[in-house]
């Protein structure tokens, strides 16, 4: 499986994926902000966790499926069409899926290993 093949079977995962939306177009209150960055967080790493369950007989390379998330996390928070908010949570939100994928795509590895 190419790593373009796997961005673009993640980012279709990822399209199913809602944004929440602030209810006003003033400052983005904190405690909506920490509540959005789980929920986007959770949604993704489940998306990323079916798709390696799915995936699991022909595991491509870690390098492989972080660099395909990163790809698919990028053009999640582009098609929200909203840069400002995308801006402010993505750096963030990207490297804390990125860890937390690296995480789990090393247990699932530990785990068929044993």
């Amino acid at each position: 499986m190419t790593p373009e093949h796997l961005a673009n079977a993640l980012v279709g995962r990822l399209e199913s994926i809602q944004i929440p939306e602030p209810l006003s177009d003033g400052p983005v209150d904190p405690v909506f902000a920490a509540v959005a960055t789980m929920r986007i967080q959770a949604s993704i790493l489940g998306k990323l966790a079916e798709f390696l369950a799915d995936h699991a007989d022909l595991l491509p390379p870690k390098e492989a499926i972080l660099a395909a998330l990163s790809t698919a996390i990028d053009t999640a928070f582009a098609a929200i069409g909203r840069p400002f908010i995308a801006g402010l949570i993505k750096p963030l939100v990207k490297q804390s899926i990125l860890n937390a994928a690296s995480a789990m795509y090393d247990s699932l590895l530990n785990r068929t290993e044993v």
